[in-house]
């Protein structure tokens, strides 16, 4: 049976033949095609378990089988919340300002989750807006040579010698 089961097997090439050597040329191998059929199956095949009821067609004979649940309005009112699904992102400049305002004056106490508590809104809104409105640091001044050695870079930059 061993001998029979060997000669029935389709051809499979797990990796193409390359010319080169697969040491030193690892990344750099150009594939010589074989001639024949390669078999290359799927790492898996789908189930029919997989397909919930709602995507299958009410004429489907999937849909009698009986792994999907039905469930009754009392069980779907008893199970909880998992996510919650709605968030605020139209928030007004007062509620914005009043948002930047409590952030910057004490961010030890009003941390984002305290404040998407009290705005409803998402964190990385809180994030954003906070980001978008935080004092710029004071550019740096440059004496007469520095400014001349970065307007030198720069014209290089633009290939103008």
């Amino acid at each position: 049976m061993r001998f029979v089961r060997s000669l029935s097997k389709v051809a499979y090439e797990s990796k193409p033949k390359s010319r080169f050597n697969n040491v030193t040329s690892a990344f750099n191998f150009r594939p010589k095609p074989t001639q024949g059929i390669i078999y290359q199956p799927p790492s898996t095949l789908p189930s029919v378990y997989q397909t919930p009821k709602s995507f299958l067609p009410p004429n489907d004979p999937r849909r009698e089988l009986p792994y999907h649940k039905e469930y009754t309005a009392e069980e779907l009112e008893d199970m909880p919340i998992i996510h919650q699904t709605t968030k605020n992102y139209n928030v007004d400049d007062k509620t914005a300002m009043e948002i930047i305002k409590l952030r910057s004056e004490d961010p030890k106490e009003w941390t984002v989750n305290k404040l998407v508590k009290k705005f409803d809104v998402d964190a990385n809104f809180i994030i954003a807006i906070n980001k978008a409105f935080k004092d710029k640091p004071q550019l740096k001044k440059y004496n007469k040579r520095q400014s001349e050695q970065l307007k030198r870079v720069q014209m290089w930059l633009r290939n103008e010698f």
